[in-house]
């Protein structure tokens, strides 16, 4: 895409990331950026990668494990983040301290971007241990016209090949009912700065006068972080990550 789709594209994950980046950068007290993937059910895998290439400077591997065979390939991409025809300095790493809120619900895509995030050194983990799921998805129809989903033999996996399915281990531990707790997260990572979702709309910066101290960014449209896939109603308590 070139930059002016990009720029008034609601929708699409990169959209989301290179729109929320601008504004960021729009804020030089902003010291902190937090992603918000808590409700974060899955979604694509490419999706996945270009949301990486804002944390990293170093090409994006993506590693896909095939249990039924015991093979394994290995996708490394680059990003032009900044539409400036090259492939460097395309990053807000270094820049930026990145952290990722998750929850039980982070499943599939939802839970390999904390998970691959961490592992290389990028963002620190809040909240609760991501919920695991590491297989894409495969459908297909039957002779009947019945149509049919399911975990394919198409395996997500850490760089020394061990799975992501246990999830990914929590730096700073909250209750799920602290999440959305302005104060807690502010004690939590002395916050100042919020960034808030207005449905699928964009969003607004608000600011908590009271809060003193490193000024912080909330990144909580997280329905769109989710890589095209949109949240459930209720709310965490209850909540099935799919299958």
């Amino acid at each position: 895409p070139d930059k002016e789709t990009v720029s008034s594209d609601s929708y699409s994950t990169f959209a989301l990331f290179y729109n929320s980046f601008q504004r960021i950068k729009d804020n030089p007290s902003v010291e902190r950026v937090v992603f918000d993937v808590s409700l974060n059910g899955g979604g694509y895998a490419v999706a996945l990668g270009q949301a990486l290439s804002f944390l990293s400077e170093d090409p994006i591997k993506l590693r896909v494990h095939n249990p039924l065979t015991g093979s394994d390939f290995v996708e490394a991409v680059r990003y032009d983040n900044d539409f400036d025809g090259e492939y460097d300095g395309d990053s807000y790493q270094g820049k930026y301290d990145f952290y990722i809120l998750t929850s039980a619900y982070s499943f599939s895509c939802g839970n390999a971007f904390p998970c691959m995030a961490q592992e290389a050194g990028l963002a620190k983990i809040i909240g609760e241990r991501s919920g695991g799921g590491d297989c894409s998805v495969t459908q297909g129809v039957a002779s009947d016209g019945a149509h049919w989903r399911m975990s394919s033999n198409q395996q997500l996996v850490h760089g020394d090949g061990s799975s992501f399915d246990s999830g990914a281990r929590v730096d700073i531990a909250l209750a799920d009912d602290c999440f959305y707790d302005v104060e807690k997260l502010d004690a939590a990572l002395s916050n100042a700065w919020f960034l808030w979702a207005l449905g699928s709309r964009f969003f607004v910066l608000k600011r908590n006068p009271s809060l003193k101290g490193k000024k912080s960014l909330i990144y909580s449209r997280c329905h769109l972080l989710a890589f095209g896939v949109q949240p459930p109603k209720k709310g965490l308590s209850g909540a099935t990550p799919p299958s």
